[in-house]
């Protein structure tokens, strides 16, 4: 009997491990390799939102360049750069400026709404009749203002993504209150997005699809990836610490680390670390049914299996540079705010997380082939929609690898698209 075709996923985040279980049910052995266990990353911390339409503008805009100023000097503003690390960033900033303007932003909208349409689909082609189901949930989203004026500046956002065919909803106090009973009463306008999910535990939802590719015969290998073998014939193995890692075909999904790797892989990427930070308050219980954002602060609040998780930070700084955890000061004082019954913070069990987001300019993720080694395909560059697009990309990358056609119009995606990018 012949041996499956195997493939090496690089990468055991919820990229990685989609990925690897798409492959396996499309008749590939597959290896995972990381340097820790699966979930224990990027994947860990999120604020569990698994984004559909609701989510297909990207961050570049002019209306974002124009506050980032105001941002830089507001400690506790939802941005912030690593003053080192700004020369370095200048660049990217460049080319994030360059995608701001409407006709480039919403060009970058239509294709990434070609991903976040069939969000819950994938997920739900993945998950039904296994435990990651029960880590999967669709009961919308909510942002909510207490500020009529800033409700009515985000009209404009809303018609576009209206246009992008998004179910948006505008909701008053009243109806706020019938599905969050426990958000304060000074939150009149709300914008409900019926068609986002979330679940209750970004890390049990990985592992659960971890345990899945394990039981159909993956493996998992803990080592650090720090560099290739080549050959005429594409990537022949893999570097780490110890003895090399043979490969027959592979699959980059390292996050925030991709960058580096594809340069060694002879594709240079302007990939940055966009540091995402959240407080967990362990064992509260909110009663909150889906991820609420306060529209006035950009502050995010999703009650998880074991408490509440807080998260509203953006930092730039160096994948190597340690966490500034003063980054969440504000984040108990402002969420109690939103919820009026939140225990003072004397009162909870807190803990601090960061974790590293990997941020192409243009905000879309590298999915595709590598135009260098024939035995070599991408999946990074997700940013904050790692989590929502799991699923869908590792249905597609499991389609490239296989040979078919993934039924999506991938060119927006391709990492050739860096091409003029040379640091």
């Amino acid at each position: 009997m012949t041996a499956p075709r195997r493939v090496t996923v690089v990468g055991a985040g919820i990229v990685g491990v989609c990925c690897a279980r798409f492959l396996q049910r499309a008749g590939f052995a597959v290896s995972v390799v990381d340097r820790g266990e699966p979930g224990r990353g990027t994947s860990f911390g999120n604020l569990g939102m698994l984004c559909s339409l609701d989510h297909a503008l990207p961050l570049a805009s002019m209306a974002v360049l124009a506050k980032v100023p105001r941002m830089l000097l507001d400690y506790d503003s939802p941005l912030a750069i690593r003053g080192r690390y700004l020369p370095r960033l200048l660049p990217w900033f460049a080319r994030f400026a360059a995608n701001a303007p409407e006709a480039a932003r919403m060009r970058n909208a239509r294709a990434l709404a070609t991903l976040l349409e069939d969000t819950l689909g994938a997920y739900r082609r993945l998950t039904d009749g296994s435990p990651a189901a029960h880590y999967v949930r669709r009961e919308g989203s909510l942002t909510v203002y207490a500020s009529a004026r800033r409700f009515a500046q985000a009209a404009g956002e809303r018609a576009r993504l209206r246009s992008l065919g998004t179910r948006v909803e505008e909701l008053d106090g009243n109806e706020i209150r019938q599905l969050e009973p426990a958000l304060h009463r000074r939150y009149l306008h709300a914008t409900w997005f019926p068609d986002c999910g979330h679940t209750p535990d970004p890390y049990l939802l990985t592992r659960a699809i971890a345990d899945e590719v394990r039981v159909a015969g993956g493996e998992f290998l803990e080592a650090e990836v720090r560099g290739f073998d080549l050959g005429a014939d594409g990537v022949r193995a893999l570097r780490t610490g110890g003895a090399p890692i043979p490969v027959e075909r592979l699959v980059v999904a390292a996050g925030a680390w991709s960058g580096e790797l594809a340069r060694a892989l002879g594709s240079r990427v302007p990939l940055e670390s966009e540091r995402g930070y959240h407080s967990m308050l362990r064992g509260v219980d909110t009663g909150l049914r889906r991820p609420v954002t306060n529209g006035d602060e950009g502050l995010g609040i999703t009650q998880m299996v074991d408490g509440l998780r807080i998260g509203g930070s953006v930092e730039f700084a160096s994948l190597h540079a340690p966490p500034d955890y003063a980054r969440t000061r504000a984040f108990h004082r402002k969420a109690r705010a939103m919820l009026p019954d939140l225990p003072p913070e004397s009162a909870c069990e807190t803990s601090r997380w960061m974790g590293f987001r990997p941020s192409l300019p243009d905000h879309l993720p590298v999915i595709g082939a590598s135009p260098h080694h024939r035995n070599l395909w991408f999946a990074f560059g997700h940013q904050h929609l790692g989590l929502s697009l799991g699923a869908r990309t590792g249905e597609l990358i499991a389609a490239l690898v296989a040979g078919e056609n993934p039924r999506l119009e991938l060119r927006p995606f391709r990492i050739e698209r860096f091409r003029s990018w040379t640091r």
